[in-house]
């Protein structure tokens, strides 16, 4: 049961303890594929997507993917495109990308 959401309220999941196990497994299972991506996220507008999805490839580590998420968010057009000239939902689909 989830009872208000007042600030400083608490929640109250009603569930007993094995359930309660089975959900936090659940969730550990899949904390290394959580990304966020947040209303107001600024990128870095200085720079092209094709720089700014490098950069946060070679901090995670994970280059090969870059190619996977520009597939999917439909970036290949615009790799070379100042991020400061792209629209919102552009903006949008590099975020998107990054967390791909």
């Amino acid at each position: 049961m989830v009872k208000s959401l007042r600030e400083g309220a608490k929640i109250n999941l009603a569930c007993n303890p094995v359930q309660w196990e089975g959900l936090l497994g659940r969730l550990t299972d899949q904390t290394e594929s959580i990304g966020a991506v947040f209303r107001e996220d600024k990128l870095n507008e200085r720079l092209a997507p094709r720089e700014y999805l490098e950069f946060f490839c070679d901090l995670w580590g994970s280059k090969a993917r870059m190619e996977q998420a520009v597939s999917a968010m439909h970036l290949q057009d615009l790799l070379d495109t100042p991020i400061h000239k792209m629209n919102y939902s552009q903006c949008r689909r590099v975020a998107f990308a990054r967390e791909i």
